[in-house]
């Protein structure tokens, strides 16, 4: 589908922040997010894309590029994920006029106070077309005189929660970032899931001795989350130990089991899992557990995993939003109608930010009309998405 967009000139500099010189519509592209014009407009967002070193350095690019996004309230973990996957990350900030100066900032001093950061990860602003591009596209001239205070980093200073009753576009941040990628493969993945050790290397690794590569085809990386006294684990032994002393749990146990865990999570867990020195899991490759279909015959009608795929996947519906819950659904649907496979890894795996997820009322029921609203576009993209792939037995299956 081709989008329109609007193109601006500006300055972009590895050390401060850019410089609008100049704003003149540029066209039409296939791609909503052309490289070649750092400020755009994506559906009814404008999107301002800033320091994109990484983007011009094509040789380092390696095969799978970590896709991310996030609101000011969750950007202190950009950090973690940078240190924990070492490859390139373009990371999709909603921002509202109220809290883009505070972004901006707090954009500009993880750079400056994190090698990881400045080095890997490229930032794509975006907010609603009405908050005015006076705001969006401003100068950078009261940034340039700002003083960098990395101790801010650890306070939490500049991070306060979003004040605002509108929902939060998280799929309109995921395809944004998505599509700022120059790798083939793509890992969508929340902001606060950290990965295991070497993903990327172990990745690459696999993929280049996979002798047949076809289409519609997934790696699945497990979910978990940790109560918040202990530590993220890095390897597959220590999470085995933590789940065992119930420090782990499945990702979204208390909210929806049914959307994260994999089958036979206890098989899972007692593969092969023995100690191993850093050495020897920097240099594996990543394994396929199990090959599963994401349809009710498995049981999996609700899955909702994570995984490296292909830019050729479906794109995320941007009508769902995150207070809705099941954002991640219609892909889901979508994959199990077009046959996917959904390869399990053994060796690898996904760890929330520590702290459980659990059931408040109170907080749901704020979500209330969101989750309505969502069911109701579900609806909807269910209904388009049988006419497009024709209404067959598998439709009931996904």
């Amino acid at each position: 589908m081709v989008f329109s967009f609007l193109c601006f000139f500006i300055r972009n500099d590895a050390t401060q922040l850019g410089t609008i010189k100049n704003k003149q519509a540029c066209g039409t592209s296939t791609n909503p997010l052309d490289k070649r014009s750092p400020d755009v407009v994506y559906k009814n967002y404008y999107v301002l894309s800033l320091y994109s070193d990484v983007e011009r350095s094509n040789l380092n690019l390696g095969s799978v590029t970590l896709c991310t996004h996030g609101t000011i309230v969750f950007l202190n973990h950009i950090s973690v994920l940078c240190q924990r996957w070492g490859g390139p990350i373009p990371v999709a900030v909603y921002s509202s006029a109220s809290n883009y100066e505070d972004i901006r900032t707090l954009a500009a001093t993880l750079r400056y106070c994190d090698f990881c950061v400045r080095h890997w990860v490229s930032w794509h602003f975006f907010g609603k077309q009405n908050f005015g591009d006076r705001q969006l596209f401003r100068s950078a001239d009261s940034f340039q005189n700002t003083r960098i205070d990395c101790s801010a980093l650890s306070s939490g200073k500049g991070t306060e929660k979003r004040k605002s009753e509108d929902s939060y576009p998280i799929n309109v941040g995921r395809n944004i970032a998505r599509q700022r990628t120059q790798t083939r493969y793509v890992f969508s993945l929340d902001i606060e899931l950290y990965p295991s050790n070497n993903v990327l290397s172990k990745f690459e690794r696999m993929i280049r001795s996979k002798k047949n590569i076809t289409p519609n085809e997934v790696w699945v990386l497990p979910a978990f989350e940790i109560y918040p006294e202990y530590s993220s684990p890095r390897t597959k032994f220590q999470l085995k130990q933590m789940f065992t002393r119930r420090q782990a749990i499945s990702f979204h146990m208390y909210k929806c089991n049914r959307c994260h865990m994999i089958p036979n999570l206890e098989g899972w867990l007692n593969q092969e899992v023995q100690w191993k020195s850093e050495v020897a899991e920097a240099t594996e490759s990543l394994r396929v557990w199990s090959t599963v279909k994401r349809n009710r015959k498995e049981r999996l009608g609700d899955w909702e995993p994570f995984f490296i795929g292909t830019r050729d996947d479906p794109e995320f519906d941007i009508r769902l939003s995150w207070e809705g819950k099941n954002n991640k659904k219609q892909m889901a649907y979508e994959m199990c109608l077009r046959n996917y496979d959904f390869h399990i890894i053994d060796n690898a795996f996904l760890v929330h930010a520590p702290g459980i997820k659990l059931y408040y009322a109170t907080i749901d029921k704020n979500r209330i009309k969101h989750i309505e609203e969502n069911k109701k576009y579900m609806e909807i993209i269910r209904t388009d998405l049988e006419k497009m792939y024709g209404s067959t037995n598998s439709t009931d299956d996904c």
